[in-house]
């Protein structure tokens, strides 16, 4: 949690208002289900980073392989 949130403070600084990461196993095909289905870390980790008021979201992009990450987002654009 503290490399997450290390990395959504150094986007900031940077005036971006989304972090990506794949670590955790967020890039992994643990999280490629239905959030009730993820391993209990990750659950915990996305609940941890809402209720300190970001948007967090495991995205998808289904090509010729399936690639994932945790999108941490904040602020307008």
């Amino acid at each position: 949690m503290d490399s997450i949130l290390a990395g959504v403070e150094a986007a900031a600084r940077d005036g971006k208002y989304e972090y990506q990461t794949r670590e955790h196993g967020f890039g992994d095909g643990a999280c490629y289900s239905s959030e009730e289905r993820w391993p209990e870390l990750n659950k915990a980790i996305v609940k941890a980073l809402r209720a300190l008021g970001y948007r967090a979201d495991v995205r998808v992009h289904e090509g010729q392989f399936v690639d994932l990450w945790l999108s941490v987002t904040w602020g307008e654009k």
